[in-house]
């Protein structure tokens, strides 16, 4: 895991331009957090790294009604977590230009899903 968080540090001033002198640190982190979480948790680091030419990544921004309380409470925090990423990301999406990527967000079919495709 530890070298799939280097990678990433190494990937980010390769494949993206960004102006953050605008983004407050505390925003910049949740992004950080977001993509780290698309390259560890899903296989966006494949297309990243890789030769796998497109990803897919869909978070559920939904909890399961039929959780027990105490994984009702657990699915509740990672929610929130998850939502304050997305928000970072979609609040500052316009300051970020990929190099050699095609980064794609959409949230307009379901609003309780919320979808990321990544194409080389």
């Amino acid at each position: 895991m530890k070298y799939l968080v280097i990678l990433f540090a190494l990937f980010i001033p390769f494949a993206l331009k960004a102006d953050i002198s605008n983004i407050p640190q505390r925003d910049i982190e949740e992004i950080k957090s977001l993509f780290e979480r698309l390259i560890v948790a899903y296989d966006f680091g494949y297309t990243i790294f890789g030769s796998k030419p497109m990803s897919l990544a869909d978070m559920c921004l939904q909890i399961p009604s039929h959780l027990s309380f105490y994984k009702h409470l657990k699915a509740r925090v990672l929610l929130t977590k998850s939502k304050n990423r997305i928000n970072a990301w979609l609040k500052h999406r316009n300051e970020f230009h990929f190099k050699d990527f095609i980064f794609l967000d959409n949230e307009e079919d379901t609003p309780d899903c919320f979808v990321f495709i990544l194409i080389t």
